[in-house]
């Protein structure tokens, strides 16, 4: 991608300089885009959707299966490489202001012998 840059008065000094300049900062600005728009939606706090599933959301949480209650239940932690190997919902998140307790896990209905997040113990900033 790119960013145009341009002056509505081409004749000042400032625009002739930027205009010489236009395509080293055009790739600073593309370069450094990515990284401004994460931090900046890092630090938003999240809305509040209120607590559970809603039906209007109930495809937009995939609850994970995890082969007893307590390894289900246990703090959110991921590897190294970015790969879950702690729970799913409880602990501190990345763009989680607060840390999370309250989730309780229940025998999946779908998949025989394994455990995954109650609904309605998900808090609402998911």
């Amino acid at each position: 991608g790119e960013v145009d840059i341009e002056c509505e008065f081409g004749t000042t000094a400032f625009c002739v300089a930027l205009m010489i300049a236009q395509q080293h900062l055009s790739s600073e600005v593309v370069k450094w885009l990515p990284q401004f728009l994460t931090a900046w939606l890092g630090n938003t706090k999240q809305m509040p959707l209120g607590p559970g599933c809603p039906e209007a959301l109930r495809n937009s949480v995939s609850v994970t299966p995890y082969s007893s209650k307590e390894c289900c239940e246990e703090s959110f932690a991921t590897d190294r490489w970015g790969c879950l190997v702690g729970g799913q919902f409880n602990g501190r998140h990345r763009n989680n202001r607060e840390e999370v307790h309250s989730v309780t896990c229940e025998p999946s209905p779908t998949e025989p012998g394994t455990w995954t997040a109650r609904c309605d113990s998900i808090p609402g900033t998911y």
